[in-house]
């Protein structure tokens, strides 16, 4: 099975634990290596430069891949605790798309996907290439695709990893670091200054130590560390905050009707309407 990443000179420390981590002796790895991506400091997950780029490399992948072949796309702050194909071969299992979560009960995080070759899959992430001029984050696209129309009409069929594939933002609402973690991916980190500030896109330090961090607790079956740094995620305000904005009831954008009605992520709605409502609330 391909496993698809990417990196350049700033994430090189990232890329190394990433490659070194690696379990599953099926995964065929297929790296992109550029000088510098342009990654814009100012923008979660790198800005558009980083956005693109990523894109362009699921696409060419599609495109050469055979139908119906699976391959696996990820980011290179995941570290590999034990192999995930088992996971990977299940979730894919009569889908064209399984994604990390996000948080434990809402959300897909694109940071680790296994994608099939299908005509949906080609719709799907051509659409999502259409939609990157608009300014939104690529994973905003991807979850109002999955969630909002036109996502029926694109007939793509798809799911999540269960939270053993870990996103360090799962913290927020699942509890922790799930029993029998294989993944880890470090996604939400606890920065010094409000509003997500602290630290900058292209520095991964902040990153590569919480990857040690939870390394260390596994790896000495230690559960009471594994519990101390899923406390430290869930009660950053920030990580709230986020949560309110992207899959709660300050999220902005179009109406997700594959969620019932009552739920406070539901409605969307214009990023003016919501900013006022955050600012009644504080």
């Amino acid at each position: 099975v391909g496993l698809y990443f990417f990196s350049d000179r700033a994430f090189k420390p990232l890329r190394d634990q990433f490659v070194g981590s690696v379990v599953d002796g099926e995964f065929e790895l297929r790296e992109s290596y550029v000088e510098d991506l342009g990654v814009n400091e100012q923008r979660a997950a790198g800005g558009a430069p980083v956005y693109l780029f990523k894109t362009k490399l699921l696409l060419e992948a599609l495109e050469t891949a055979k139908p119906e072949e699976v391959f696996v796309i990820s980011d290179v702050d995941i570290q590999f605790l034990e192999k995930v194909m088992p996971f990977v071969r299940e979730g894919i299992a009569d889908r064209d798309l399984c994604a990390q979560r996000e948080f434990t009960h809402l959300g897909v995080n694109i940071g680790f996907m296994a994608i099939r070759r299908t005509d949906a899959s080609l719709r799907f992430w051509h659409q999502v290439l259409d939609d990157l001029p608009s300014g939104r984050q690529d994973q905003r696209i991807v979850n109002n695709l999955l969630y909002a129309p036109p996502a029926s009409s694109l007939g793509l069929r798809w799911g999540c990893f269960p939270p053993q594939l870990w996103a360090s933002s799962q913290a927020y609402d699942g509890g922790g670091v799930p029993e029998g973690v294989v993944l880890h991916h470090a996604n939400w980190i606890v920065r010094d200054m409000p509003s997500g500030g602290g630290g900058v896109a292209s520095d991964p330090s902040q990153k590569l130590a919480q990857l040690q961090e939870l390394r260390r607790a596994v790896e000495m079956d230690d559960r009471a560390a594994q519990r101390r740094l899923g406390s430290s995620l869930a009660e950053d305000p920030e990580i709230r905050v986020y949560h309110r904005r992207t899959f709660g009831d300050l999220r902005a954008g179009p109406e997700w009707g594959a969620l019932p009605e009552g739920h406070p992520a539901r409605l969307g709605g214009s990023r003016r309407d919501k900013r006022e409502e955050e600012l009644k609330g504080t």
